[in-house]
């Protein structure tokens, strides 16, 4: 008896491959999309962040046309103060200022991890009745108390999407 197997009795033993050409030219349903991509953004309102955020730097190259940058990227866990319903939230910042052209308006103004800086400099003041002094001072600041977020949704230039469009100093927590 030959150990060895034919090409035809090889072939009966591998498992039936479906035929997925089909799906290549399947139509997609958009509606059904768009709807889960919005229901995936954290719903609009205030929240509180809940201590600890991790806060992490990156180091970023000059490039296209682009100086060099550290940013910062402060994400953790945030309650909804009305609906107690919990969302992880990422703050993107940088305290070295930059500027690009808005989509909206064609002028060149702050681009928004500049603006959060500055925001998170109030959210500390407002907290400690002091400028903080070192982007060190910002970053126990977020891992150690809760912070106030105002989150809003709008269409972006490429869909859907959640912003936070302020930040403030939570009072008496």
């Amino acid at each position: 008896m030959s150990e060895e197997v034919s090409q035809r009795e090889a072939a009966e033993l591998e498992p039936e491959t479906p035929n997925l050409d089909a799906y290549w030219d399947a139509g997609l349903d958009q509606e059904e999309a768009e709807r889960v991509e919005k229901e995936m953004l954290p719903e609009p309102g205030t929240y509180h962040t809940i201590p600890p955020f991790t806060v992490l730097a990156t180091q970023f190259e000059a490039g296209g046309g682009r100086a060099a940058r550290v940013m910062f990227s402060a994400f953790g866990e945030a309650v909804h103060t009305t609906e107690g319903t919990k969302e992880r939230l990422r703050i993107r910042f940088s305290s070295q200022p930059e500027k690009q052209k808005s989509f909206r308006t064609g002028e060149e103004e702050y681009d928004s991890s500049y603006k959060k800086y500055l925001s998170l400099r109030r959210a500390y003041k407002g907290a400690f009745g002091a400028d903080p002094e070192t982007i060190r001072q910002i970053k126990d600041y977020l891992e150690t108390y809760p912070v106030g977020l105002r989150v809003s949704r709008f269409d972006g230039q490429e869909g859907p999407m959640a912003a936070i469009v302020h930040i403030f100093a939570v009072k008496g927590e």
